[in-house]
């Protein structure tokens, strides 16, 4: 690899952080109103489509099942998620929205249809289908050196 080469995929790289910081951020502030975060929105998500396990949802997310439980410890307690006995194994209970878990989940996608709309204007109502299909290819490079080690 040249040095070319390399400080261009440490540019994308450094970018690409410093958009997961700032997407981080648009999502803490997108599901405040609904008195959430943005690691709950995810959690909350995950649960929209049917109850699933702790460890069904850290592999959707790509996270830690302990970080995903602490999570919906949270989210239990404040009464958006409960838990309910899985028939196929006793140890690990599915985890269901309950009618506030939906609510919330409708405040949060009112908010971002609102911030969508807003960062598409200053897109200038573009997105270049090329940039998404070398987005999905440096994922997949990333994740194939990954499962290389």
């Amino acid at each position: 690899m040249t040095a070319e080469i390399n400080d261009a995929i440490q540019g994308l790289v450094l970018r690409i952080f410093r958009l997961d910081d700032a997407l981080k951020a648009a999502a803490n502030r997108i599901s405040e109103p609904a008195g959430q975060t943005g690691a709950r929105w995810q959690v909350l998500n995950a649960l929209d489509d049917g109850p699933k396990t702790v460890a069904e949802i850290a592999r959707l997310k790509n996270g830690t099942r302990q970080g995903v439980q602490r999570i919906v410890n949270e989210l239990v307690a404040d009464g958006a998620t409960t838990t309910n006995e899985n028939p196929k194994h006793r140890r690990y209970p599915l985890i269901c929205l309950t009618s506030q878990g939906r609510a919330a989940l409708e405040t949060i996608r009112s908010e971002r249809e609102r911030w969508t709309t807003a960062v598409s204007a200053a897109l200038g109502h573009e997105v270049d289908p090329a940039v998404l299909r070398f987005l999905d290819r440096f994922r997949a490079a990333v994740e194939t050196t990954l499962s290389n080690r």
